[in-house]
């Protein structure tokens, strides 16, 4: 396969660092048998937050090997996701449900920016901060039990503006929702 090279790419920012270019107008190496449709597609730009180097080093590798993904940044923790998610402005946030420092309200603070959409990453099916999540506004909740190319899914279909749950927090939403007594049987 021949690649073009359509524009310069910066590298990948340090954790905490700050690129000089805006994220958004990152260009990639395109296959110049592709339509032309996709030539002018913009990747989809990500931000990881996660509390260890390793994971991280993971999901960035995952991520950047799907066509037309590319990490921005990385923070170890939840108030660095919020500021570099501020700066960067990337597509997708994905965020360790389990950080030390995040609360809600980081979620609350990163989903409220304009364009960008939050998915957690949480370590069991029945946590209740992943329902808290969604409540403050994240956009997804994927189980850390995952296998690796329902992440890649998962980042495609939550930058598109779609919503996404991972099957074993949907069957305790589900039945959770089941077990509610109805509204409207009340005064019967």
């Amino acid at each position: 396969m021949t690649a073009t090279l359509l524009g310069p790419v910066a590298p990948a920012p340090e954790i905490g660092s700050v690129p000089e270019i805006n994220p958004r107008r990152r260009l990639r190496l395109v296959d110049p048998t592709e339509s032309a449709s996709a030539t002018t597609s913009r990747e989809i730009t990500v931000l990881i937050a996660h509390g260890q180097a390793l994971v991280r080093a993971g999901i960035r590798s995952l991520l950047e090997s799907g066509r037309g993904i590319s990490v921005v940044g990385e923070a170890a923790g939840g108030h660095q996701a919020i500021l570099l998610s501020r700066r960067l402005e990337p597509d997708v946030v994905v965020l360790d449900g389990m950080l030390p420092d995040l609360q809600v309200d980081a979620v609350r603070q990163i989903a409220a920016l304009a364009g960008v959409r939050v998915m957690m990453l949480t370590a069991a099916d029945g946590d209740e901060r992943a329902f808290q999540s969604l409540r403050a506004g994240a956009a997804g909740l994927l189980a850390q039990d995952t296998e690796p190319s329902e992440l890649v899914r998962a980042v495609r279909l939550v930058a598109r503006g779609d919503t996404l749950l991972s099957s074993g927090l949907t069957r305790r939403l589900i039945a959770e929702l089941v077990s509610r007594p109805d509204p409207r049987q009340a005064g019967i």
